[in-house]
């Protein structure tokens, strides 16, 4: 357990992915790079 309201590595690294997509949409961003890890847990979610 990662902690107690995320209980999978995975889904914590999930959450932080799409909390950085979030960021940087709000900041206006349109390209943005997508290393490995980040495509993986998106193509899960």
């Amino acid at each position: 357990m990662v902690h107690e309201n995320i209980p999978l590595v995975f889904a914590a690294e999930a959450i932080a992915c799409v909390q950085a997509v979030t960021v940087g949409r709000d900041l206006g961003i349109t390209h943005a790079e997508i290393e490995r890890d980040c495509l993986t847990i998106i193509k899960k979610v």
